[in-house]
């Protein structure tokens, strides 16, 4: 019997909101400006008595809940992505010799150097996480409202002004139509000669277009910067309390119980 991940009672959003508020009255006394998220929160939060704000019916509440999605999604989410990767690297050394050799590869280049500027060139690292992604959406499906009659196909398909969309994100990265062993893990479908065949619409982690996941940019480059400074001394094995149990909720997969694994040193870097 599958469990379900618990929904976030009123008392934990009200701890988070009660503490980021904590956090900008700290900010606005301080003076300081770091041209980060919580500056745009300060910004939003003065534009609110604006016209515009008016129409658009945002409150204050408005904008604690989308901290507090930010938070949930750039936190939550990358650690339950690392978490799901390093056991998928665990069971399958092959994949773990590529990327103990394209990390060092990678440090002999730069002078044993990790800069954010030279991330990109981790080709294979990020094909393993986009296969990660894929074989465990975390995001279960995209929710959208149409805002205009549109069809396709002449007609084939037709959808009304107003009618919400559920796109199946986990359906659709495990169908066998767009990709082949989809219950394989296997990071080389996403590697440069195959990731083009690849339609570009079943592979939707972040969904796509302008209303796309903001923290898209934000998870490729922490998870890479995390992983290469694991992957550099470190790597993990499995151990017999070691299970794969992710829940399934309304929107999200979660791992609600512990991902247990060893960490041990890595073999001396040739």
């Amino acid at each position: 019997m599958k469990r379900f991940v618990p929904r976030l009672g009123i008392s934990a959003t009200d701890d988070f909101v009660k503490a980021y508020k904590e956090i900008l009255n700290d900010r606005k006394k301080s003076g300081r400006n770091q041209n980060d998220f919580t500056e745009f929160v300060l910004s939003w939060l003065d534009k609110l008595s604006t016209p515009q704000m008016k129409k658009l019916n945002i409150t204050e509440d408005t904008i604690m809940m989308q901290t507090f999605l930010m938070f949930l999604v750039g936190e939550d989410q990358v650690a339950q992505s690392l978490a799901f990767l390093f056991y998928q690297v665990a069971l399958n050394l092959d994949i773990e010799a590529k990327i103990f050799a394209e990390i060092d590869s990678f440090l002999t280049s730069h002078n044993g150097k990790i800069e954010w500027a030279y991330l990109q060139e981790l080709t294979y690292l990020k094909a393993c996480m986009n296969e990660s992604f894929r074989h465990v959406s975390l995001f279960i499906r995209i929710e959208r409202v149409c805002i205009r009659d549109w069809e396709y196909d002449g007609g084939a398909l037709r959808i009304k002004k107003g009618m919400g969309i559920m796109i199946p994100i986990m359906a659709t990265h495990r169908s066998q139509k767009y990709y082949d062993h989809p219950d394989k893990f296997d990071p080389d479908r996403f590697m440069p000669g195959r990731k083009e065949k690849i339609h570009p619409y079943a592979f939707v982690p972040f969904g796509h277009g302008p209303r796309a996941c903001l923290g898209m940019k934000f998870t490729y480059e922490v998870m890479l910067l995390i992983l290469v400074y694991v992957y550099r001394d470190l790597h993990f094995r499995c151990n017999k309390e070691t299970k794969f149990s992710p829940n399934v909720g309304d929107n999200f997969a979660e791992f609600t119980d512990p991902m247990m694994l060893d960490l041990i040193p890595r073999p001396t870097r040739k």
